[in-house]
């Protein structure tokens, strides 16, 4: 991996803003939030050009310790919420979760 990413891991951040200048926490955004959040774990990585299929954001990622989980966080897991819960919940439990946490 160091010829693809050095030695120094990176801390990647974005953060999100409705375009409308309205609430980013909006159901209809956050999908497609997890939508980008998915095609990341999805990517894989090009060395010399060629796409190696078999090197994933999984491989590369900073891990607390050898063989645990990538390191990172966001409000998908810091609120267990994947595709289908967010899809079964209403805007009034989305905002609900939000304040709890």
């Amino acid at each position: 991996m160091v010829p693809l990413f050095g030695l120094t891991p990176r801390i990647n951040e974005f953060k999100v803003y409705a375009a409308d200048g309205g609430n980013a926490l909006r159901k209809d955004l956050l999908l497609e939030v997890l939508t980008i959040h998915e095609r990341v774990l999805d990517l894989s990585a090009a060395v010399d050009g060629e796409v190696d299929a078999t090197t994933s954001y999984g491989d590369i990622c900073v891990r607390s310790f050898p063989g645990g989980g990538c390191k990172m966080d966001n409000v998908f897991l810091r609120l267990a919420l994947d595709r289908l819960s967010l899809l079964a919940m209403d805007q009034a439990e989305i905002n609900a979760r939000f304040l709890a946490q």
